[in-house]
């Protein structure tokens, strides 16, 4: 039971309370007038009468007001899927949100893949509640949560295809369910003892590296001797999902059809720890990473059509010169404009104060 506590200057008389008042005010003023009339009995009995009838009508509010009931209406928002998006941004767009609708957040609880945050406002007689639960186990989990009703928003990291939605049976309209809140991009990092013999790659060839056409490094520097390990993101992710479709089917981990070397890593922070230590690794991340974990490394520019040199940057990802650009996005079902909480999180997520949010985080807004 949810009650409201009632400060004196919020009590506000009824008309009998007022009458009680008035009262008071007379019984006040006769007990002066008695005292300046040398009459102090009487003029002590009019002021005590005087102002045990104004506290009456002051505590007779309060007492009923204070114990009041109020009504609690609890709203759940469940967010499932990317990491990408879910480990460091999505929190902040949640408190942002509620911080402008003038919610007060009461607790959060931040569990490794698990980030909750609780707030509550009162409006009138009515105590608003909101929780939201952000779970961040990779794309493809939010699709399978949204497809299983376990989830009102799905996080990905990459554009949800045809034959996955048709597999999880996922039906809908993709115009009024697609929610872009900004871009990111992979970046390729090698160890920095690369950098001065290959300081970027045409992408031809890391597209054959990827196909496992060059597994050495021998092909792209010379005497330089070893199997060439691609270090990415795991299966349930939206980057190897976005990787997969971009490099063909057959072209991912543990597939006979591929002989390239592979390694996968649950986050992209182990992927930059991997690259730092190991000099015959190429790295697959995150544009968004944390730029103080890229001390170590270095990040390979792309060869476009013949001597273009590309790098990933905020314009080469939004307008997705950068080949490897990808967008952030939200996918809901049916018709959200019947949760207004939820249509109002959406709009919040792609407003101008979100795209600062999604700046400050390090990836790219939406123009």
């Amino acid at each position: 039971m949810y009650k409201r506590q009632i400060a004196l200057s919020d009590c506000k008389l009824s008309f009998m309370q007022q009458i009680l008042f008035i009262a008071g005010l007379a019984f006040i003023i006769f007990g002066v007038y008695s005292f300046f009339k040398a009459k102090k009995t009487v003029g002590l009995f009019g002021l005590t009468a005087g102002i045990l009838l104004i506290a009456s009508a002051y505590l007779t509010v309060y007492l009923g007001n204070k114990e009041k009931d109020l009504t609690k209406i609890e709203v759940n928002i469940r967010i499932n899927g990317s990491k990408t998006i879910g480990q460091y941004l999505m929190p902040e767009l949640v408190k942002s949100f509620l911080e402008k609708e003038g919610y007060k957040v009461n607790a959060q609880e931040d569990n490794s893949e698990k980030y909750l945050i609780s707030a509550s406002k009162i409006s009138g007689d009515t105590n608003r509640i909101i929780n939201f639960e952000i779970i961040s186990k990779g794309s493809l989990s939010g699709f399978e949560a949204l497809k299983n009703a376990e989830t009102e928003l799905a996080m990905s990291s990459t554009q949800m295809s045809v034959e996955l939605a048709n597999e999880l049976g996922l039906e809908f309209e993709k115009a009024r369910n697609k929610h872009v809140i900004g871009y990111d991009a992979l970046r390729l990092i090698v160890h920095p003892s690369t950098k001065d013999k290959l300081p970027y790659i045409r992408y031809k060839d890391f597209e054959k590296i990827m196909l496992g056409e060059i597994k050495n490094w021998d092909k792209l520097i010379k005497n330089k001797i070893g199997e060439i390990t691609i270090c990415l993101r795991d299966s349930s992710s939206g980057s190897f999902r976005f990787i997969e479709e971009k490099f063909l089917s057959y072209n991912i981990p543990n597939n006979n059809k591929t002989s390239a070397k592979f390694e996968q890593f649950d986050y992209f922070e182990k992927i930059v720890k991997k690259v730092s230590e190991d000099p015959l690794s190429i790295g697959i991340i995150d544009y968004g990473i944390d730029s103080s974990l890229l001390n170590n490394i270095y990040n390979l520019g792309l060869i476009i059509n013949e001597n273009v040199i590309i790098f990933p940057n905020d314009n080469s990802i939004s307008s997705f010169k950068y080949p490897l650009s990808r967008p952030l996005i939200l996918y809901s079902r049916g018709n959200i404009s019947k949760n207004e909480i939820l249509q109002h999180f959406i709009n919040f997520c792609q407003s101008e104060k979100a795209a600062e949010i999604v700046k400050k985080m390090g990836f790219v807004p939406s123009p």
